[in-house]
């Protein structure tokens, strides 16, 4: 029951943007909790009910840490920008939560949740960049963040995994956790910067030289980029493989 990860949750702030079931019977639901991540933000959790092997909501759980901000506050703020910038979204069911801090200083696991369907399919995967057409979708991805990045948004975290695409609607986003909405057009080494994390993760998965393809498409939607700009991207490149490598110990 969602009810042993909130017990407080009718204390909370709730925003609704799908249907869903009610709180009261959501809440009280037992499910079978299978953990997919954890971090020291969050639980990404699958919501599976006792009657089937099929989960039926995917659920992100905050937890509290002192001096940092309500990402929960956070995500309901940037979805409601992009949604007036007419930017494609991944839309949860709700979302909820109370001041992280009262969390905290009462010893709370969680102060809050994001709550969203179950995708069975949409998210790019592994398999998504091993396929016959796997280089027109890597094109049409880094012409997506291109895009964003000319509407003013660094997302943070280009992992290909954060993308849902469909052939008919083409790419959403789905984590918002580092995302920034600028006033201008972000400089060069801001967007490769943002771009990196697409490229450190493609060659973790194996597919060769994606460092040096995802420049040259990205090269090919703006001015000329300078062999320093390449020197820059790599460097961002490898920093963010050492900085995975240390997290799973194997530096």
């Amino acid at each position: 029951m969602l009810k042993l990860l909130f017990p407080n949750y009718k204390d909370f702030k709730f925003f609704t943007f799908s249907e869903v079931e009610s709180l009261d019977k959501l809440f009280s639901r037992p499910f079978i909790f299978k953990i997919l991540k954890r971090s020291p933000s969050h639980l990404a959790i699958f919501l599976i009910p006792f009657n089937s092997n099929k989960p039926l909501y995917f659920l992100k759980a905050y937890q509290p840490r002192l001096f940092k901000r309500n990402r929960v506050k956070a995500f309901k703020n940037n979805f409601q920008k992009l949604q007036n910038k007419k930017i494609p979204v991944l839309i949860p069911h709700i979302l909820f939560y109370e001041n992280p801090l009262f969390s905290y200083l009462n010893n709370r696991g969680f102060y809050g949740g994001i709550l969203y369907p179950y995708f069975e399919k949409g998210f790019l995967k592994k398999d998504s960049f091993f396929k016959e057409n796997s280089k027109i979708l890597l094109k049409k991805l880094v012409k997506f963040i291109f895009d964003l990045h000319e509407k003013g948004i660094l997302l943070g975290d280009t992992k290909y995994n954060n993308f849902y695409y469909d052939e008919s609607n083409g790419f959403k986003i789905f984590d918002l956790d580092g995302l920034k909405i600028l006033k201008k057009r972000p400089e060069i080494k801001k967007r490769l910067k943002d771009l990196s994390s697409l490229a450190m993760t493609l060659e973790w998965i194996g597919y060769k030289e994606a460092s040096l393809i995802t420049f040259e498409i990205y090269r090919s939607f703006i001015e000329p980029l300078s062999p320093e700009d390449k020197d820059f991207y790599k460097k961002c490149i490898e920093i963010k493989r050492r900085k995975r490598m240390k997290k799973l110990g194997l530096l």
